[in-house]
């Protein structure tokens, strides 16, 4: 055996390794390669708190020390311990194992950059092909882009002096834009909510959508019941505040804690009560009616905090009034004051018109799907009483017409994806931010966390991020719709991919599902919401022709070009709706809806939600044998 053959066998196991650059053979025991990984690990740590604290001032050296020492410490205390029980602790200090190590050392650090480098590369260039593809089509990738242009103060809805609060605005302890005039801003809340049914725990489901997709009136019984309850609760509330919270009497007062044994009032009676109830937020409603002539509406919206705060606070003033609205103009059709009702509605509808004016970011199509949906409950109840003249119903139906969601599709859909676009940026910078997020800087450790990811984190993979969720708008959202046809494709889940995708591997995890979220939602309700503003427009028609000839059509055809100067068609099918009239004198209109299965007319098995995947999309009335002189009763489900 000659020297090297001695030499070769008296070394440990070994194994290959090798660089891009030249072959270079070593040899490293595998307690070697344990240690190597110790020797990393604490000049890497080093480094990394050395950098991090001259980099980035918010990051705590502590937080990282506290969260590699343990991991080091085991790693430090394994090896020499594993070393000593094989016996082979010498190698591990020898020449030949220093080189090794810093040669793998280095290879890894060059791996490193590489990965970095490669990875920012491609992000840069998805992100460029992105902005070409954006400019050939004419649009920006920029938040503030989606603000509607300034119009002037007597044109602007908003200018008006009641809402005067929302342009002196002051930011408060979570970041968030508030009036600074408290108490006005209170008092536009309280006339907002007073007859307001959103969002309020504990509703009925009676009271938190409307009854006509199973023509059913407004359940003034659910209604007397809820404000029953919350009465009672409030006065028990107020007795326990009056005894400084002492301890309960074992025999209740009077009343105290009990339903009203009182008999159900009548429908009007309830009606008359609920108005009395709003009598505080006429005044306020009287001065927006007033000012309801102006084109536009301008609020005050910080356009590029995106997804970073809550939305703005003129936002809840503006759909609380609608369902206020929504609810007035049910009571007063309930007691005969037809105009009165009518001139609700319209104010109503004119709202929703200056919301979708200003679009917010946050999904703000659902709640304006769901204002729009909810308004035509005294709608459908005016013309199924038929309570309405023939200049009223052209009125009514000229409004309606002017409301199309489809239109509004890609501006809602472009707004939600920009404010997603720059959330990814918030966490991991590619452009300086414009401000930052009070949600993701509110607390220290939120802070430290912030930091230390930014520092670790490729920024080459939030470039891949950006440029994949703008594909995702582009290629998903936008070639369902057709605009000009009026037709909006509903996709299968499985075809909101995207391809391809980002490298990211966070990215499936925590960004995908709330992009395709968005796109979800957005199919669930511009179809829906959009098709029951069709069928009430036609319903419109469909009175009008009424009140000219006596009775219902044959066929939708004869309401061309009198009553309707073009049939809006179903937005599922791409064909007419389907209509017939029944033996009773009414008739049946409706959609296909969503299963895209002619189910005759007939509702799904949650006829009351229009939102289900089952059944047709209906527009009808109740039978004409309805009790005379009276409201039509509300049938139960």
């Amino acid at each position: 055996m000659n020297h090297h053959e001695k030499e070769s066998s008296a070394r440990p196991r070994s194994f290959r390794l090798f660089l891009p650059v030249g072959y270079l053979r070593c040899r490293l025991a595998v307690l070697g390669f344990a240690l190597w990984l110790v020797l990393l690990a604490v000049p890497g740590a080093t480094v990394l708190v050395f950098l991090g604290g001259m980099l980035i001032p918010a990051l705590d050296v502590e937080v990282i020390m506290h969260s590699l020492l343990p991991a080091i410490v085991v790693v430090i205390l394994g090896v020499p311990t594993t070393a000593l029980l094989t016996g082979r602790i010498r190698w591990l200090f020898s020449g030949q194992a220093a080189r090794s190590y810093l040669w793998a050392t280095a290879l890894v650090f060059s791996l490193v950059v590489l990965f970095y480098s490669v990875e920012l590369w491609r992000g840069k260039w998805a992100w460029a092909k992105v902005t070409q593809q954006a400019a050939a089509k004419g649009e920006k990738i920029e938040l503030p882009d989606v603000a509607p242009p300034d119009v002037p103060d007597d044109q602007n809805f908003a200018k008006a002096p009641v809402f005067a609060p929302f342009f002196d605005l002051v930011t408060n302890a979570t970041g968030e834009l508030m009036p600074r005039d408290t108490p006005a801003y209170q008092r536009l809340r309280a006339a907002a909510e007073t007859g307001s049914t959103r969002n309020r725990p504990g509703l009925s489901a009676d009271l938190q959508r409307p009854g006509w997709p199973s023509q059913n009136f407004t359940d003034w019984e659910a209604w007397y019941k809820d404000r029953l309850a919350r009465t009672n609760q409030a006065a028990a509330i107020s007795r326990l505040l009056q005894r400084g919270f002492r301890k309960t009497p074992s025999k209740p007062e009077p009343g105290q804690g009990q339903v009203s044994k009182q008999a159900t009032p009548t429908p009007e009676e309830s009606a008359a009560l609920l108005l009395e109830t709003l009598g505080g937020a006429g005044e306020i409603l009287a001065e927006i009616a007033a000012v309801s002539d102006r084109p536009y509406a301008r609020f005050p919206v910080r356009y590029e905090a995106a997804m970073s705060v809550s939305p703005p606070a003129h936002y809840r003033v503006l759909y609380g009034m609608m369902d206020t609205l929504r609810w007035r103009s049910c009571a007063e059709l309930t007691l005969h004051r037809d105009d009165e009702a009518l001139r609700d509605v319209q104010l109503a509808l004119r709202l929703v018109d200056y919301a979708r004016q200003q679009p917010w970011l946050l999904q703000a199509y659902y709640y304006r799907s769901q204002a729009m949906f909810g308004l035509l409950q005294p709608v459908w109840e005016g013309l199924a009483e038929r309570r309405w003249s023939e200049a009223q119903v052209v009125a009514l139906q000229h409004q309606l017409a002017r409301l199309d969601l489809l239109e509004d599709y890609p501006a809602s859909v472009r707004a939600d994806m920009l404010s997603l676009i720059e959330f990814v940026n918030q966490i991991v910078p590619t452009t300086p931010l414009r401000t930052e997020s009070p949600r993701l800087t509110s607390e220290q450790s939120d802070r430290r966390a912030l930091a230390i990811v930014r520092f670790l984190y490729p920024r080459g993979w939030s470039y891949q991020d950006q440029a994949a969720l703008y594909r995702f708008y582009r290629e998903g959202a936008l070639s369902a719709l057709d605009v000009s046809g009026q037709r909006l494709t509903l996709p299968r889940r499985d075809d909101l991919n995207l391809r391809p995708a980002s490298a990211d591997p966070f990215f499936a995890i925590f960004v995908l599902p709330k992009a395709r979220q968005m796109i979800d939602d957005a199919f669930s309700q511009y179809p829906a919401v959009q098709t029951a503003l069709n069928e009430a427009l036609l319903a419109c028609a469909l009175e009008r022709h009424r009140l000219a000839h006596g009775q219902f059509p044959e066929t939708l055809d004869a309401l061309v070009p009198r009553f309707i100067e073009r049939l809006p068609h179903d937005l599922i099918a791409a064909q007419p709706f389907k209509y017939r009239r029944t033996e009773d004198g009414q008739f049946v209109l409706y959609s296909i809806g969503r299963d895209r299965v002619d189910d005759g007319g007939v509702t799904g098995s949650d006829s009351g939600r229009w939102f289900s995947d089952t059944g047709d999309w209906v527009w009808k009335y109740p039978p004409k044998n309805r009790p005379s002189g009276g409201v039509i009763p509300r049938s139960r489900p």
